[in-house]
Formats: C-alpha cells, sequence, structure tokens
C-alpha cells in the first residue's frame, strides 16, 4: 500500500472515530441504454468516470449520459478510465474530455495510442493501463487486475480493463466486457469478495467470465451494465447468489453510497439526475 493510499485510509478512520462528518463515496450507475452503463465515481472532491457509453439501440443517442453528468454537480474529472474501443463504451472519450476534461485529467486506456477517431484529445493525457499498474486520486486507489495481455489494440472485448477502485476498505470492480481468470489466479486478495461489481459484458451468452472466477469474485453487490439483466442474473443465482443485490437499467440509475465500510453501503434506485449533486457542496465546505 502507497504511502498516499495509506494516508487516505488514516483520514477516512479519523473521521470516523471523531464522528465529524464523514466522506461519502458515491457510485453511480448511469442508465444510458442500450448495451452499456457508465460509471461516476466521486467523494465530491476527486471524480473518476469509467468508461463513456452511449444508446446502441437509439442510434448512438449519448443525451441520456450527458444530461446525467451535466446535472450531477462535476466540474471536472480527474480520471477517466475506458475499458475498450466499442462504441457504448467509448464513444464519446473526445466529447468529455472537451467538456470536463483539464490539463491534469489523466485518461486511461488498454492501449499504447489512443485511436485516431479520438484524435485530438480536447484535455488531458492518455495513458495505458497495464496489468499490475496502481496509482492513488486523492482517497481513491487504482489498480489493474487485468488483462493479461492486449490483443488487438484495445478493440475486442477479451482487451477489456479490470480495475479495483478502492475507497477506505470497499472495492469497487470494475471489467468491460470481460473478465477472464487471470485476475482470479494472480490478484486473488484484490477481487475476492468485493463490495461492488460491475458485471461484464451485457450478460449474454456466452459469458464473458467463468464460473471460477465470478466465484473468487463473489461480489456483495452486482452492477448489470445494459439492458441483458435477466441472463446475468441467472448465471450468477445458478452460481452463488439469491439475487436480492442486482441492478440494472431496471433500476433506472443506480446509486451506491458508503463512508468507506461495507457496514455503510446503501444503494438507491430509479435516481433523478442531480439528485446526490450535493455532495460537492458539502465535500468543499468539510474542507
Amino acid at each position: 500500500m502507497s504511502a498516499l493510499r495509506r494516508a487516505a485510509c488514516l483520514l477516512l478512520a479519523l473521521g470516523l472515530l471523531l464522528g465529524c462528518a464523514q466522506a461519502e463515496m458515491q457510485v453511480h450507475q448511469i442508465a444510458a441504454g442500450g448495451c452499456n452503463d457508465s460509471y461516476l465515481v466521486t467523494d465530491g472532491i476527486t471524480t473518476i468516470l469509467v468508461d463513456c457509453g452511449t444508446d446502441t439501440d437509439q442510434h448512438l443517442n449519448n443525451q441520456v449520459l450527458l444530461d446525467y453528468l451535466a446535472q450531477s454537480g462535476m466540474t471536472h474529472v480527474d480520471v477517466h478510465i475506458v475499458t475498450h474501443y466499442h462504441d457504448d463504451h467509448a464513444i464519446n472519450i473526445d466529447v468529455l474530455s472537451e467538456l470536463y476534461g483539464t490539463d491534469d485529467t489523466v485518461l486511461y486506456i488498454p492501449s499504447d495510442e489512443l485511436p485516431e477517431r479520438f484524435l485530438p484529445l480536447p484535455h488531458g493525457t492518455a495513458r495505458r493501463m497495464r496489468e499490475g499498474d496502481e496509482a492513488d486520486y486523492g482517497a481513491f486507489h487504482l489498480k489493474c487486475v487485468g488483462p493479461e495481455k492486449l490483443t488487438y489494440d484495445g478493440s475486442i472485448n477479451r482487451d477489456s480493463l479490470n480495475v479495483v477502485i478502492t475507497y477506505g476498505s470497499v472495492r469497487f470492480l470494475v471489467t468491460g466486457d470481460y473478465m477472464d481468470g487471470w485476475a482470479r489466479k494472480t490478484y486473488p486478495d484484490d477481487i475476492a469478495d468485493v463490495e461492488i461489481f460491475s458485471f461484464p459484458h451485457h450478460g449474454l451468452t456466452p459469458i464473458c467470465a467463468g464460473d471460477y472466477t465470478l466465484r473468487a469474485v463473489n461480489p456483495y453487490i452486482v452492477l448489470v451494465p445494459g439492458n441483458s439483466y435477466s441472463a446475468a442474473r441467472k448465471k450468477l443465482i445458478d452460481l452463488w447468489m439469491k439475487g436480492d443485490n442486482f441492478y440494472s437499467f431496471r433500476s433506472g440509475h443506480v446509486v451506491v453510497t458508503s463512508d468507506g465500510t461495507r457496514e455503510s453501503l446503501q444503494v438507491f434506485t430509479e435516481v433523478q439526475p442531480g439528485q446526490f449533486a450535493a455532495i460537492y457542496e458539502n465535500a468543499q465546505s468539510s474542507r
């Protein structure tokens, strides 16, 4: 654990012990429609985006995503993780860079170079993220646990970045469209019993994660991207879960909150854009 991450965890713990205004993490699953959802992760100070999908069933309609972000209260993005380059995950790279990017924004991508169709990047820097890479941003720690190798320049499901985003002791495992056994074999402690899991792919057959890997993850809360809730739910229920903690487009926009502990996790469904925007004001006022 890096010194910065240790300091962030100590600050969270100190806030809990002193009973002062507690920092809070929010994970927003933005139901953009079509095949994918996008994720906004924030504590009001640091902002992380995962993917930037669009509704591929509605001819690449970006409006749901853009409207949600516009009303979220965020003013900039510190980190943008694009798992791979399918349109439902990457089509808005340059759009969101223009709207929310800064000179300090880091765009993590699975390949050495950003595809030409997204260039020039309006703001920030694109960096390849490889398995094993770690970074700290504010109170968040990022660790890449896959893929083992890049197969086709980030343009196929198998190239999807798998990243553990940690806040306090709460881990959010994002997977894009694929998760193979590499993370299970190489980073078992990082993925075991995660608090929040973004289910890989769309829940379609074939499932883009093996049974042994899904058992190793053993998530507490499952966020199912896109419009294929039933297949993913059946797969996981067949493996081990009852299905009470599954959330997808059927739940509308979903927000999971936590002060950095599993015990404090709360899930809100049918969220209206802007409903949690006060986190930014509260975070600034408590600094």
